[in-house]
């Protein structure tokens, strides 16, 4: 009998795990491809009962919407898109209380286990995930905080059982199931690491007695290999995160990028000769040239992005658009873009009216000198 056989009599509402994979991935292609994430969803759905990465993929693309609207009605269409995959993850993985009790005794034989049931397993690790950072945009008190601590804490306790399935899985069904099983092992591992050992070191130090501990060479390397050793949705996953943590986190956390610069410049290079209409890469790319100081090139490049017809992205270029004008003294345009991004976006409001008033004051104090 065929795996993709045993695969279906064992969950019978379930295409094959192959199948899930390669199809989930060519929708993410081509919604990256159109730019329309509505599109991606809309044919994701007739797939989302009997595949796991359609669900995924779908949690995913409703938490970006969510994330870029702040809306409730957008974070709680995310939650909801979430719980569906909790549940469908549930019908498929083998948990209880008694294999959880079993596991504290005997690590299980994983080579028994259908992949399937794997991956399963690896998703339900990224609803942990996922349905800890929903939490977190709906939060405002530390009971919400206490919440999204506990969901965190119950990803990583999961994730080190799919770290054990990766190291102990020795017969696969498949190559391609292990290989983007793999690839997500290592993804979420580097994003682990690497988001521990960024903590403060007085707040270290009291993660690390709990027992969460992080090193950044461990999360940057498990990151390398998922997103350039690996195939599949979860290493482009890892590549874009790479180029985000370049140009952001690097580059404004004062961290240097010189040595990375080139290979950000190559990877987004790369991806543009595949989807040259793909607004995140070249949203990736003007900020790439502001961060090289070509402050022209990057105002063009994102002025050019304001004619795509997806608004909710509009937000994060008026953002960019602000801070280069800022970056030029040219204050009538900055506090054009900053006026918008302040009555455009629900991200950090009291940020966002500083920052204008920041800017109409410079403006004033210029006006005075000339006088």
């Amino acid at each position: 009998m065929s795996s993709d056989t045993q695969d279906s009599n064992n969950n019978p509402k379930h295409i094959p795990i192959e199948e899930s994979i390669t199809s989930a991935q060519k929708i993410y292609l081509q919604t990256i491809a159109s730019n329309d994430i509505c599109k991606g969803l809309a044919e994701l759905e007739p797939h989302v009962s009997k595949s796991v990465y359609h669900s995924f993929l779908k949690c995913v693309g409703l938490i970006i919407i969510a994330f870029s609207s702040m809306s409730k009605e957008d974070i709680d269409k995310a939650s909801e898109s979430v719980t569906v995959l909790a549940k469908q993850t549930n019908k498929i993985r083998k948990h209880g209380i008694l294999i959880s009790a079993l596991k504290m005794v005997k690590t299980p034989n994983y080579n028994k286990y259908t992949d399937l049931e794997l991956h399963a397993e690896l998703l339900h690790t990224f609803y942990l995930a996922m349905s800890a950072l929903i939490c977190g945009m709906e939060t405002h008190n530390i009971y919400g905080l206490i919440k999204v601590a506990y969901r965190l804490q119950k990803f990583i306790k999961n994730f080190k059982g799919c770290r054990v399935i990766l190291k102990k899985r020795k017969q696969w069904e498949n190559e391609t199931s292990r290989l983007h099983f793999e690839a997500g092992v290592r993804f979420a591992n580097g994003l682990k690491n690497l988001a521990i050992s960024q903590i403060p070191p007085k707040i270290l130090r009291v993660i690390n007695i709990l027992g969460y501990k992080g090193q950044e060479s461990v999360g940057l390397e498990e990151l390398n290999k998922a997103a350039f050793e690996l195939p599949g949705m979860n290493s482009r996953f890892a590549r874009m995160f790479f180029i985000a943590y370049w140009l952001y986190g690097k580059s404004h956390g004062g961290l240097g990028l010189k040595k990375d610069l080139q290979m950000c410049e190559g990877i987004i290079k790369k991806e543009l000769e595949d989807h040259p209409k793909a607004i995140v890469y070249l949203g990736f790319q003007a900020k790439l040239e502001q961060v090289k100081g070509n402050i022209d090139v990057s105002i063009k490049l994102n002025e050019e992005l304001l004619k795509n017809e997806y608004t909710a992205f509009h937000k994060a270029v008026h953002f960019e658009l602000m801070f280069s004008h800022a970056l030029k003294s040219e204050w009538d345009e900055c506090i054009k873009y900053a006026e918008l991004v302040r009555k455009g976006t629900e991200h950090s409001p009291t940020y966002t009216t500083y920052a204008e008033a920041v800017f109409r004051y410079v403006k004033c104090i210029e006006a005075m000198d000339v006088q």
